[in-house]
């Protein structure tokens, strides 16, 4: 990997970590707008990545705490079926995906 991909992909995680779900603020919503499932972003995104995403588990996890509505993942690019099994056992009941079909 040369040194500009190597940027490009740390860059892209970068990118994406500061998008993460607030719990605080993710708990307040939940609670002031009784939603049936609540859309989470802990790393995954929609699209064909340069890198494997980097997952948050503990916040996943700290959300699925805090939060009794069912959780949903959107974006599937690039995990396989252990970072699928992870998710699930972590309170993702929901995930939408299809960026590969194309």
């Amino acid at each position: 990997m040369t040194t500009e991909e190597n940027a490009s992909q740390e860059l892209e995680q970068k990118a994406i970590s500061t998008t993460y779900t607030n719990v605080d603020e993710a708990k307040k919503f939940v609670e002031q707008t009784d939603v049936d499932a609540l859309a989470v972003s802990f790393g995954t995104v929609h699209g064909i990545l340069s890198a494997k995403p980097v997952l948050d588990l503990n916040l996943l996890n700290e959300l699925n705490k805090q939060i009794s509505t069912p959780l949903v993942m959107h974006g599937g690019s690039g995990l396989d079926s252990t970072d699928y099994e992870q998710v699930i056992e972590r309170g993702i009941r929901k995930i939408n995906y299809f960026s590969y079909g194309y």
